[in-house]
């Protein structure tokens, strides 16, 4: 019986000596960079924070020593416009004028730079050909005797029935 007594003699004492400790950690980090930069798209941080003791003889265990939250990225995003298209065909035959447009790719967002309102240019047609086998020459028709006009396409006849 002594052998029986000794041993719990013993265990008493080692559980005697066991202190409760409860689960210490430090404090949290702060947040990690959003992992999304781009403004208005969704991504998340972090935070962190480590165990500096243990939890021993039924303390309180370790509380999460991570923390990820959702976040938005904020980087600035300027308008970005096309490449201005191809000249348009000429509005008239003779003359007229022509336009080129581009349009907006990306809006800006986050205070980036704002788009300009130029979507759209116009320009005169260069004279490329007379009408009425008159010539061009220097960017300018000249006529045939009986012809008028920019690019000789009125007639004299017609000139004359409109003035009376």
């Amino acid at each position: 019986m002594t052998c029986i007594s000794l041993a719990v003699s013993r265990r008493r004492r080692r559980r005697r000596s066991c202190s409760r400790q409860d689960c210490q950690v430090s404090p949290w980090s702060s947040w990690s960079a959003c992992s999304e930069v781009q403004c208005g798209k969704w991504g998340s941080r972090d935070r962190i924070r480590t165990m500096q003791l243990p939890s021993l003889c039924g303390g309180t265990s370790c509380p999460s020593l991570q923390e990820v939250e959702p976040c938005q990225g904020t980087l600035r995003v300027h308008c970005k416009l096309s490449s201005w298209s191809n000249w348009s065909a000429c509005s008239q035959v003779c003359g007229g004028s022509q336009t080129s447009t581009r349009y907006v790719v990306t809006n800006e967002q986050c205070g980036g730079t704002p788009c300009s309102s130029t979507l759209s240019k116009r320009q005169p047609c260069s004279l490329t050909q007379c009408q009425n086998q008159g010539t061009l020459i220097d960017k300018k028709c000249s006529c045939l005797s009986g012809y008028y006009g920019s690019c000789c396409q009125y007639s004299g006849k017609w000139k004359s029935k409109e003035s009376k």
